[in-house]
């Protein structure tokens, strides 16, 4: 289909009605737009794809009678290069894993300038809980290449900063501030740390 090829199986069992697909190959993400609606297309619009393909390979099991409590995803995406809101990546790995708690992915990334690895974590059922996400990034973050990354807020508080790359190492959760109530029992927390090299500068001023 278009730029993509994959091959898949599917088996069944009945008493219990366990399933399980197998699919492999690889998928340009915008070549199944019109399979999976408006919510999957605005997902790839602040990206930018090359020749090389991004190579998935997932299993994807539960039970037909179970499926809000017994699914479980599994699987790997590898791609090549593509660029995200003007970001380029040279290649990423991503694992993703989702059962009836969450959705866990983590990943690599690589980059002119170094490389960057993270995971997050996701709740299955956003509406049953407060935590909105956990977090953890490391790496070699290239700032002026990447000012849009994290979107139009974060890129105008950081339009006073200039480096070419930034070791960064960040953790936390984010939870969602319930209605009514005060901003300080929101239990979000998370750590950012943070280093320049030395061809940075604050406001026009070199820093060291």
């Amino acid at each position: 289909l278009g730029s993509s090829e994959i091959t898949g199986t599917y088996s069944q069992s009945w008493h219990p009605h366990n399933f399980r697909f197998l699919l492999k190959g690889e998928c340009l993400p915008t070549d199944i737009n019109n399979w999976l609606g408006k919510w999957w297309k605005s997902t790839w619009s602040d990206f930018a794809f090359t020749e090389e393909i991004p190579h998935g390979d997932f299993s994807i099991s539960g039970d037909w009678q179970k499926t809000k409590v017994s699914t479980v995803t599994h699987g790997t995406v590898k791609t090549g290069t593509l660029s995200y809101r003007d970001l380029s990546i040279n290649e990423s790995f991503v694992t993703i894993f989702g059962d009836t708690h969450g959705t866990q992915i983590k990943g690599s990334a690589n980059h002119d300038k170094g490389q960057l690895n993270g995971n997050l974590d996701l709740p299955r059922n956003p509406s049953s809980t407060d935590k909105i996400l956990s977090f953890d990034l490391k790496g070699d973050f290239p700032l002026n290449e990447g000012r849009k990354v994290f979107g139009e807020k974060v890129e105008e508080i950081l339009s006073d900063f200039n480096s070419s790359i930034l070791s960064c190492e960040a953790k936390g959760t984010i939870y969602r501030t319930q209605t009514g109530r005060s901003t300080e029992n929101n239990k979000t927390h998370y750590t950012i740390a943070i280093s320049a090299d030395n061809n940075s500068s604050l406001w026009g001023m070199p820093v060291n």
